[in-house]
């Protein structure tokens, strides 16, 4: 064993990542660490053996892993997972490869979070939607989404939260985890979030202020709860 090189707390090998726990963990471990939050953030919305899933695909490396974890685990059970693709011009099928229905393609394109978030509940109305809606948001979107809009009183977003059973199974995963777990993925698509003076400022905060992304997400999963406890929704914790 060489000195001074960080290893892996689960299996001894060589470190790729320190989490904001302290642990470090090699390609593997880490692989396996993040596909265990994506299932845990997914059953949040509290599932039932009929739900099935409509993915949200935005066209960037968040959503093809999110589209990638969710066939592999829901294929062992049966689940139905269908696709709204989102963007000017469709991509899920070329770039994903999986053998996922797209059920609407939505051209437009989005420049907030709100905006995107408003313009997919206009479409999951007119579609008549009763599935569990899975959104590829990563730990800097929620963030980036809270601080850049939701707390300088862009609400209206939420309605998304307050009219469908809304699971983000990536939510506790950063954009550095999914980069280092998921290295094949080409590098032209890159980790992309949709508020860009946000997500500078958070940059800017996390170096005083470590965990600043997960008092976001805190914040954003309270405030969400909140809500739906107010207007009666089930299975808002």
């Amino acid at each position: 064993m060489l000195s001074g090189v960080p290893r892996c707390a689960r299996c001894g090998r060589p470190a790729v990542i320190e989490l904001a726990s302290g642990e470090r963990l090699c390609e593997r471990c880490l692989a396996s660490s993040v596909r265990q939050r994506f299932l845990a953030w997914l059953r949040k919305p509290k599932l039932r053996p009929s739900d099935s899933f409509l993915l949200v695909y935005r066209g960037d490396a968040q959503s093809c892993i999110t589209a990638k974890l969710l066939y592999e685990v829901e294929r062992e059970y049966g689940s139905k997972i269908e696709v709204i693709e989102v963007g000017p011009e469709p991509s899920f099928a070329r770039a994903c490869g999986l053998p996922v229905p797209v059920r609407e393609l939505v051209r437009a394109e989005w420049r907030t979070y709100t905006e995107l978030r408003l313009g997919l509940v206009k479409a999951l109305s007119r579609l008549r939607v009763d599935s569990v809606v899975v959104m590829p948001d990563a730990l800097e979107d929620i963030a980036a989404y809270t601080l850049g809009e939701v707390l300088l009183g862009e609400i209206e977003g939420l309605s998304l939260d307050l009219e469908y059973r809304v699971a983000y199974p990536l939510a506790a995963v950063s954009l550095k985890e999914l980069q280092l777990a998921f290295p094949d993925l080409p590098a032209k698509w890159g980790f992309p979030t949709l508020n860009r003076h946000a997500s500078g400022l958070l940059q800017e905060l996390s170096v005083s202020m470590p965990t600043v992304y997960f008092s976001l997400l805190s914040s954003f999963v309270e405030l969400t709860s909140a809500l739906k406890r107010k207007k009666g929704i089930k299975g808002a914790d």
